[in-house]
């Protein structure tokens, strides 16, 4: 910057070639005409309007506590060395078996296999004065699920409760075609389970209740023969029991203790999954402590032994009890300093400062 001693030298170098005529005064009127006031009126507005927008989701952003999504995992979060201010929780955006702490049971959610129909009336088949309800999964039955032949359906009706019983107990059917072959189901018994093509694809049918056919005054086991067939039992919103072992026995339990409660409809917005060694699964709908699909049937005794056999989360590390010396290998270990918060130094010891040396003798 040229000092202010300088200026009357240097204006005359600046201004040169400047003249106060009317072409300097036309210059100067033309670019002041070039900034229309109009535009920027219209603009105005415009900005005015974003920056309130930006504002108002910046505010959003930091005020709006945001809910967890059903399925994910929430951790409680709170600052190194403080306590965070009410019950924050981080959303993790991740699958809901990602993230896994302890030895949690697993819960699945209701699921309805049972195939459902027009006008009340479900895909079925009827055979030997029995009713069997397609199942919505699997979508195919392999040949090496198949049995033996038990013949081909030889009416197909859209009332099957108009029937007459003679139909009834030959072969009958809404869903599988005049003619299509009906197979019993490797593993299980006829009055268990049986398969028909329906649509091109071989479907599985289970035993259920239909109008006046029902358990026919059996018991559970005449209609749902799976015992020590059974892999893992899975009951929606509780648990799965993994074990074969105590699935057995559990399903035991079940069909020797189930007391017949009358047929009727299945009903109910729980579902036992019952997982066979042969891949397939069947279901019974669960409401309080009644089971059905062929009859309704209560056992209290299931549901609590059920509860029993879930798994249960282990401590990381079991105390010795009150009163008790701790284990050999407990007192040989050694005790280790917990380490401080993420971000925060350790205390440093105080220490006196250190003494001058004395002076030198003369």
């Amino acid at each position: 910057m040229k000092p202010v001693q300088e200026l009357s030298r240097v204006a005359p170098e600046m201004l040169a070639g400047l003249h106060a005529d009317a072409a300097l005064r036309q210059r100067i009127l033309s670019a002041q005409s070039a900034l229309h006031p109009w535009t920027l009126r219209r603009l105005a507005p415009i900005g005015v309007a974003a920056l309130v927008l930006v504002g108002g989701v910046t505010a959003w952003l930091r005020t709006t506590e945001h809910p967890a999504k059903p399925g994910t995992v929430t951790i409680e979060i709170q600052s190194a060395g403080g306590s965070a201010s009410g019950d924050l929780l981080a959303s993790l955006d991740v699958p809901g078996d990602s993230v896994q702490i302890g030895n949690q049971a697993k819960v699945s959610a209701f699921q309805s296999l049972l195939a459902r129909g027009d006008n009340g009336n479900f895909p079925l088949i009827g055979y030997n004065g029995s009713a069997y309800r397609m199942l919505t999964a699997p979508g195919s039955l392999s040949k090496k699920a198949l049995g033996d032949s038990l013949g081909t359906v030889a009416l197909y009706t859209d009332e099957p409760s108009l029937t007459d019983a003679d139909a009834w107990y030959g072969l009958l059917s809404n869903a599988a075609e005049e003619g299509s072959e009906v197979y019993a189901v490797a593993g299980l018994s006829s009055g268990t389970a049986v398969a028909a093509q329906v649509d091109g694809e071989m479907r599985l049918f289970q035993r259920a209740s239909y109008a006046d056919y029902g358990s026919g005054g059996g018991s559970l086991e005449d209609v749902l023969s799976v015992r020590g067939k059974v892999k893992s039992l899975d009951l929606s919103g509780v648990g799965v029991v993994e074990d074969s072992a105590a699935a057995n026995a559990l399903m035991s339990l079940l069909l020797d203790n189930a007391v017949f409660q009358g047929d009727g409809s299945a009903s109910g917005k729980q579902a036992l999954n019952i997982r066979l060694n042969n891949g397939l699964t069947l279901q019974l709908l669960v409401s309080g402590d009644t089971l059905s699909c062929c009859g309704a049937w209560s056992c209290a005794e299931f549901f609590s032994a059920f509860q029993a056999a879930l798994p249960v989360a282990q401590p990381a590390e079991q105390e010795a009890p009150s009163g008790q010396d701790a284990s050999p290998e407990q007192q040989a270990e050694p005790p280790v300093a917990e380490a401080p918060p993420v971000g925060i130094e350790p205390a440093q010891e105080l220490l006196p400062p250190p003494e001058a040396p004395p002076a030198p003798l003369p």
